[in-house]
């Protein structure tokens, strides 16, 4: 049995996985809501709840925001003053709304 790879699909797969994008093979072609521009880094320090497909909403702070992702503390033992000090999540901005 022989096989052919397509590089040009493969390529195209991979770069939507690592921008974020749901790849048809996924689950959903959809790409009207990626990445968002409505964060910046004059939003740090902002809070935020994230908001998952499942599961509960959960309060946050903006440590750190880059092209693909909004790094965001959830857990600090609400020492929101200090949450520099605390590990950011890399968060997708489509789960994320402002507080």
């Amino acid at each position: 049995m022989k096989f052919t790879i397509d590089t040009e699909k493969i390529w195209k797969a991979v770069k939507a996985l690592y921008c974020g994008i749901k790849a048809t093979f996924c689950g959903s072609s959809d790409t009207s809501q990626v990445v968002p521009d409505k964060f910046t880094t004059t939003d740090i320090g902002r809070y935020v709840n994230y908001r998952p497909q499942r599961g509960p909403v959960e309060k946050g702070r903006i440590k750190l925001v880059t092209d693909m992702y909004v790094f965001v503390v959830y857990k600090c033992g609400d020492d929101w003053i200090g949450f520099q000090n605390y590990t950011g999540v890399a968060t997708h901005p489509e789960f994320l709304t402002f507080a």
